[in-house]
């Protein structure tokens, strides 16, 4: 599928969004292009032949690119199986392709083209009916985001999803760790009248070990007394 244009897009817009009320591609022209009180468009001959009430070239320029690229698009999305298009009469069907009543007063200007595909590719569909497929619609309902672009975004929103909670769990680990760290080991009471009755008593000193870190704590204490001083290694 290719890329639409913006103008393209409005067209898809409204051909899913009056497919139910409307079903004519007609009305879309009219409703969103075309105007024909003010403008036509008919096939004379050889020729199509655009008309306005305009006072410029280029708005009748603009009127010809419209409508020839509302054909085109038409054409691009049943070919393409995006819209199922097929023949019906409409009530007003003998005015849509005629020429405008000259007002007097009042410009006129006209744009003839000669070219046989333009003149078949109105003739094919200038009164044609309309279904809108379900992929047209879901193209709509996700802002013209292909099958593969959402299957894309959506791979991608998880491997993201994944990554961050890697990090998140990362983060907590080296949290924690710095918690552990920071914390001082502890001696209870016990472990410290321990230690004072052994200096107290002269005897050898004792291994002690932290609850908190399972660590040897080795006291080194120097006794004097009356005769020569001793160190307890």
């Amino acid at each position: 599928m290719r890329e639409f244009s913006e103008y393209e897009k409005k067209i898809i817009n409204e051909l899913c969004l009056n497919s139910k009320e409307y079903g004519f591609l007609y009305t879309i022209l009219s409703l969103k292009i075309y105007s024909h009180k003010e403008e036509a468009f008919y096939i004379n001959g050889n020729e199509i032949i655009f008309e306005g009430y305009y006072q410029d070239n280029d708005k009748i320029n603009k009127l010809v690119a419209s409508i020839i690229g509302f054909y085109k698009l038409i054409e691009y999305l049943d070919k393409s199986f995006l819209i199922l298009t097929y023949k019906k009469k409409l009530i007003n069907d003998n005015e849509i392709l005629e020429p405008l009543e000259i007002k007097i007063k009042k410009k006129h200007m006209t744009y003839a083209i000669n070219d046989n595909q333009v003149i078949e590719l109105v003739s094919k569909y200038y009164n044609h009916a309309y279904f809108p497929s379900k992929e047209l619609l879901l193209l709509v309902e996700n802002k013209f985001k292909t099958q593969e672009q959402r299957f894309f975004l959506h791979n991608k929103k998880r491997t993201n999803l994944s990554i961050g909670i890697a990090i998140f769990i990362g983060l907590v680990g080296i949290f924690m760790n710095i918690i552990a760290l920071t914390k001082t080991t502890k001696i209870d009471n016990d472990q410290i009248n321990q230690i004072v009755q052994a200096i107290e008593q002269d005897t050898k000193p004792i291994r002690i070990k932290s609850k908190s870190f399972n660590e040897t704590i080795k006291a080194k204490v120097v006794v004097k007394s009356k005769t020569k001083p001793r160190l307890l290694k």
